[in-house]
């Protein structure tokens, strides 16, 4: 009686679902020597994948510890620039709401840098204005303002060709720019070059288990990732498609009840019920 009052009581729990903010990808400098060819992501959320961080041709890579560094930024080539990408696996949609980054320029190095996103093939608008002063790192905290990616996605920082350089005169050919770990100002917190955001999933077929077949199980894997990939619009594509095998569009049976959560939950609380409950051993009389 207690394992079915307990079994029911928790069928019908409502458990709100709650989409915190996480690493989507993140560069950890701490130890390189700044002037590496490439630095790779060094965490990358579910379904996600990091591309390495990459300068330009045009740019000259420089020493500078526990960074991202080179010099060569006062042509104002297409070639001079820092960039760094990644991809979201089909099915799942990125929501991107800040990028965590320190950047520092040489007295010669540029005053002033823009970060672009690129998304379709070109460049899009201006996402954060980077502005040097002097020899200072500058910790900021991009507001990337919810933007969704799917596919692939990439941000760029260029020269502003029209800006002087850190210290007021002309950018030199020997001046350096620089990207680090964020330093956080209120708390001094150290953290990796980071993107913050939330993956959710978009395929609404309801085959969470990837096997073609729309079932029972595929609900067991929506409760594991409810409030992190799966939302309760995913459960809803799951229901709608019930019995189905993905790509046919055909159920079945057309007959086949679509089980509700409740009853889901219940089922699976059961069968832990049963694993869990205490063995009777029996006496055999000789």
């Amino acid at each position: 009686m207690f394992y079915r009052s307990t079994l029911l009581a928790l069928a019908f729990v409502v458990l709100p679902v709650v989409c915190y903010a996480e690493v989507i990808t993140a560069y950890d400098l701490t130890g390189r020597a700044g002037n590496e060819f490439f630095d790779s992501a060094t965490a990358m959320a579910p379904h996600v994948g990091g591309e390495a961080l990459l300068r330009g041709t045009g740019l000259t890579a420089t020493a500078a510890a526990n960074s991202f560094a080179a010099s060569g930024w006062d042509d104002n080539s297409s070639r001079d620039y820092f960039t760094f990408s990644f991809f979201v696996a089909p099915g799942y949609q990125v929501t991107l709401t800040d990028l965590l980054i320190a950047t520092r320029s040489s007295s010669t190095g540029p005053g002033s840098l823009w970060l672009y996103y690129n998304y379709t093939g070109t460049l899009d608008i201006v996402r954060e204005t980077f502005t040097q002063s002097g020899t200072t790192t500058l910790n900021s905290d991009v507001d990337l303002a919810n933007l969704t990616v799917t596919g692939r996605a990439t941000f760029t920082i260029y020269r502003d060709s029209f800006a002087a350089s850190a210290s007021g005169g002309a950018v030199a050919p020997s001046g350096t720019f620089r990207i680090a770990n964020y330093t956080d100002p209120l708390t001094s917190a150290v953290s990796p070059i980071t993107f913050l955001g939330t993956v959710s999933r978009i395929d609404q077929s309801g085959d969470f288990d990837g096997n073609g077949a729309v079932d029972a199980a595929d609900y067991v894997a929506w409760r594991e990732g409810l409030g992190s990939v799966n939302t309760q619009a995913d459960y809803n594509g799951w229901r709608t498609h019930f019995g189905q095998t993905v790509g046919t569009g055909s159920r079945a049976s057309a007959n086949e009840a679509v089980p509700e959560p409740s009853v889901m939950l219940l089922a699976t609380l059961g069968g832990v019920a049963i694993v869990a409950a205490p063995r009777r051993t029996l006496a055999v009389r000789t």
